[in-house]
């Protein structure tokens, strides 16, 4: 004989099961958050930006933290939740005051777990009406099966009850865990939200940098012609070697870095002014760049 249990109770069990994989899963990827984001504030270099912009960072690092170590343990505590015994759901029902058939058929019922179970009552609970008749008839089955061992309807009863019992437990575990992912979830979409923007703000706050102390004076932003005058060399004999054309690329209007372009006679060439007797001399066609800071000519 097939049991009401037996046709509509079995599908909690593989429904906590898939729950608790999901809740593990979380678990993992909120430990992997956690993890990320010690390692990822520690490989940041703060010396560079202002108090500004390192309290900012600090306040969003631990923002973020704090988010992620939240969802781990409230996530962790989803799979610590225990099966509520029949017992337990009894003295529910009781306190709720579900007793009462007059209370039960008004809606007079203001605990929400006393009501997802009597709402489900058609299949969870019949032929009882209550967890507590349930309880009831099992405590009368086990006792007529202690006085009658060998009566196989009593038995059979009995197992029946249990069964029924058991699946009842199951549901309210299921949902007990249900209800309080739920909630996490709901309470995940503010998280979301702060977590989003503490990552920005962690972003913004690399903006606010110091200026830097060791910034070379009159520094080469533009590439601009040069004459380049060098002492000549045993491997250069040719005249036009040693004042020749090129252009700055870098360093500094006081030790520019020059690229003498290739002629018939002399190879390309980099060099440095100022090193090796090399004298590099700017040729501004329309004045001085932009970006020059050359003292005033004749004092001036």
């Amino acid at each position: 004989m097939t049991t009401t249990s037996d046709q509509v109770g079995s599908h909690y069990e593989p429904s906590i099961d898939i729950l608790r994989s999901t809740v593990k899963w979380l678990v993992a990827s909120a430990g992997a958050v956690v993890a990320a984001i010690i390692a990822g504030a520690q490989l940041v270099d703060y010396s560079g930006r202002k108090a500004a912009g390192v309290a900012l960072a600090a306040i969003a690092v631990a923002v973020a933290l704090s988010l992620a170590l939240i969802l781990l343990v409230r996530a962790a505590k989803i799979l610590t939740i225990a099966r509520p015994t029949a017992t337990d759901l009894a003295n529910a029902e009781f306190r709720a005051g579900a007793l009462d058939e007059n209370r039960r058929a008004s809606g007079q019922i203001q605990d929400a777990g006393v009501n997802w179970i009597l709402a489900r009552a058609s299949y969870l609970l019949a032929p009882y009406a209550t967890v507590n008749a349930l309880l009831t008839a099992y405590r009368n089955a086990r006792t007529q099966s202690s006085a009658n061992p060998d009566d196989e309807s009593v038995q059979r009863k009995l197992s029946e009850l249990q069964q029924q019992i058991d699946t009842v437990e199951e549901a309210a575990h299921y949902r007990d865990m249900s209800s309080a992912y739920k909630q996490l979830l709901r309470h995940f979409r503010v998280g979301a939200t702060i977590f989003v923007l503490a990552v920005i703000l962690f972003s913004v706050a690399g903006l606010f940098r110091k200026e830097p102390t060791n910034r070379p004076l009159n520094p080469v932003t533009k590439p601009f012609p040069v004459r380049i005058i060098t002492n000549p060399q045993p491997n250069h004999p040719a005249p036009a070697c040693h004042d020749r054309e090129g252009v700055a690329v870098g360093g500094t209007l006081t030790r520019p870095t020059v690229v003498a372009s290739p002629t018939s006679e002399c190879p390309a060439g980099t060099m440095v002014g100022g090193e090796n007797g090399v004298i590099v001399i700017p040729e501004f066609a329309l004045g001085a760049p932009e970006d020059c800071n050359c003292p005033p000519e004749n004092g001036k």
